[in-house]
């Protein structure tokens, strides 16, 4: 019995240690949660970035490819879809449309080394060319494309992205 309670009161002794130091490590205000998460965002948005760069254009293409593909699966349009040699090729009867991605690398000679930069989206036809940094950013130009709205450019994308989050949302966006 003895034995018993010993071993109960060290349990206890472990969690109550373990609730303190958790409280000790854990944000005190909503601010500093916020910063800490912004602190955390930041990071992983680096080091995606840098794991983007590290795959072959080779792979961006497959895997733009793969996308393209669901998507133009999921707007029901009659199309079809080639890769190509610096992308893919889409064809939706009336336009024809190309999707290439670029990577910017520069060779160093004094350092023998190979700096890479941030790679782009093309997507462009007959008429229009339009460059963009992220595939969400192209994914939502096809999109625009596919359903016949305008293609937006990269700063009133962002603002359309902030409007459709806050129409989600139920939100008019407005100060109250």
């Amino acid at each position: 019995m003895l034995l018993l309670l010993g071993l109960a009161g060290f349990v206890m002794l472990i969690a109550i240690i373990w609730c303190i130091r958790n409280i000790r490590h854990s944000p005190t205000t909503l601010e500093q949660h916020k910063t800490r998460w912004h602190q955390d965002f930041k990071k992983k948005e680096i080091e995606i970035a840098k794991e983007q760069q590290e795959i072959s254009t080779n792979d961006q293409v497959h895997f733009l490819q793969m996308a393209v593909w669901d998507l133009l699966r999921l707007e029901e349009k009659e199309s079809s879809l080639e890769k190509i040699e610096e992308g893919i090729r889409i064809n939706l009867g009336d336009q024809i449309w190309y999707c290439t991605y670029y990577d910017h690398a520069e060779q160093l000679k004094s350092l023998k080394k190979t700096l890479h930069g941030q790679g782009h989206w093309i997507l462009k036809n007959e008429t229009q060319l339009y460059d963009f940094k992220t595939i969400e950013q192209l994914m939502h130009a096809l999109t625009n494309v596919l359903r016949g709205e305008p293609v937006y450019e990269e700063e009133i994308f962002q603002m359309v992205k902030r409007r459709a989050h806050l129409q989600y949302r139920g939100d008019s966006g407005a100060v109250k």
